[in-house]
């Protein structure tokens, strides 16, 4: 018994089995920690170059139409957004504006894009919140990003993601670090 008890106490390695098992070779540590910063400098650089689109979302409240779409005769189809007036700044004409409309599911059907042609300066009072009107033409007409061509109908409500500007992620980051620096 006492003979079973040492055999399992006995350990068989060599000195090279120790000697890898106890700290790894060097061109392994130089490769990882080469790789290791190879992916984080890619990571900023491509952080600095790729663009990120600054969006403001209107929100929809069943009180009052974000969106409406008005077809006129002429010039095709034109439409009015009502955006509240906190970040109402931002928008400017010739912005791009991605519609998801109510009636129609965006992840079914996709969005219409739009064009802001003009922007009120003077707000309009909606169910006692203060709005700013925004005028929008659709070069596309009512045909989504998917392709599909959607009914005008007479009044047409849904979301809008007005697209302010591309700022690089990079930037996107940093700017709140920035502002707390400024303080």
């Amino acid at each position: 018994m006492q003979e079973l008890h040492n055999i399992k106490d006995i350990e068989i390695h060599s000195e090279e089995v120790n000697d890898i098992l106890s700290r790894p070779p060097a061109w392994i540590l130089r490769w990882g920690i080469t790789l290791f910063f190879f992916i984080v400098a890619l990571l900023i650089f491509g952080s600095i170059f790729f663009k990120y689109p600054n969006v403001l979302t209107v929100p929809v409240h069943i009180s009052d139409l974000v969106l409406t779409l008005v077809p006129q005769e002429m010039g095709g189809i034109r439409g009015t957004l009502y955006i509240p007036q906190q970040g109402a700044g931002k928008v400017k004409p010739g912005q791009q504006v991605n519609i998801k409309l109510d009636h129609y599911p965006y992840m079914e059907f996709g969005m219409v894009q739009a064009i802001i042609t003009h922007v009120s300066s003077i707000p309009v009072d909606m169910g006692g919140s203060m709005m700013i009107m925004a005028d929008v033409y659709f070069p596309k007409g009512l045909i989504t990003n998917y392709n599909l061509s959607i009914e005008s109908g007479a009044e047409m409500n849904g979301i809008a993601d007005i697209i302010s500007e591309e700022i690089s992620l990079f930037v996107r980051l940093f700017n709140p670090i920035k502002s707390i620096f400024k303080k």
